[in-house]
């Protein structure tokens, strides 16, 4: 049996340089890993709806077996299949082309959320170029999602 689990493997991840300052930010404050920082980033991303492609890939770099949490994979892998490329099919589990399908939809719904933080939310703290404190960045982060369920209709 093939492996189906492609998103765990030793692969690189990159990040654009230009969101060095959002991952020093998070680390800095809230002492997040690299891979709940992309997590972050990625949800954000994808409940935007918008993926943004990589300018450039010379920011951070991480393994896709970082992710420990069997959530952060099942949520890799539910995207892949919500946005299509991913079905049933244990085939294209293997299928190479489709892995780097899915890891570049997975990086550019990430730079997405990566901009909406920086330019969104953490814009002030970011230029103020000062040590950020973890009741700063927790409450902009909490008053995007108030503001988040605040645009749903229902």
């Amino acid at each position: 049996m093939e492996n189906l689990n492609f998103l765990n493997v030793d692969d690189l991840i990159h990040t654009p340089k230009e969101f060095e300052d959002v991952f020093d930010l998070l680390h800095d404050s809230l002492d997040l890993k690299i891979s709940q920082i992309f997590m972050l980033g990625l949800t954000i991303g994808m409940k935007s709806g918008i993926k943004l492609p990589a300018s450039d890939g010379n920011g951070r770099q991480f393994r896709q077996s970082y992710f420990k949490n069997k959530s952060d994979l099942g949520i890799q892998y539910a995207l892949a299949i919500k946005e299509g490329i991913l079905d049933g099919e244990e085939g294209k589990f293997a299928d190479n082309k489709v892995q780097k399908q899915v890891k570049e939809m997975l990086s550019e719904y990430a730079n997405q959320g990566f901009m909406i933080l920086r330019d969104e939310l953490f814009s002030n703290l970011i230029k103020q170029h000062k040590t950020k404190s973890k009741i700063e960045v927790i409450k902009l982060l909490s008053q995007y999602v108030i503001d988040l369920n605040e645009d749903i209709p229902f």
